[in-house]
């Protein structure tokens, strides 16, 4: 979803400071969601350069419903974004329990059937 351009400043940044761009992967993250708790869980892997912030993307996203999905307002054919985020929702943190992610892989799977073979759910909607 990055630019060209995006990526090469990215890879700018990280050059800057003697790091190589093939050792990291790109990942979206609200500005709550960093300050909040990659900061505060991961500062170590922040202070030796295992996860390094790297500035803003160059659109605009509208959150929607399920809050960690994101629709880009600046291009309407780029596709959503879906962010990971831990929320913190009266005193307990929403997420997914282990047992249930080891299935992930098969949902996905049997998920993208269903998009494959749906014409207006990948051509039209552009589902991912």
């Amino acid at each position: 979803e990055l630019s060209g351009e995006k990526l090469a400043e990215f890879e700018k940044e990280l050059t800057s400071q003697d790091l190589l761009a093939a050792d990291y992967y790109y990942i979206p993250v609200h500005e709550w969601q960093w300050m909040n708790v990659i900061v505060p869980l991961f500062a170590e892997y922040i202070a030796n350069n295992l996860i390094v912030p790297l500035g803003e993307g160059e659109d605009q996203y509208l959150p929607q419903q399920s809050i960690r999905t994101f629709v880009n307002t600046t291009n309407r054919d780029k596709y959503h974004v879906k962010l990971p985020m831990s929320i913190l929702n009266t005193l307990v943190y929403r997420g997914l329990p282990s047992e249930r992610t080891v299935i992930a892989p098969q949902v996905t799977k049997h998920i993208k059937g269903i998009r494959d073979r749906d014409a207006f759910l990948k051509d039209t909607c552009k589902v991912g």
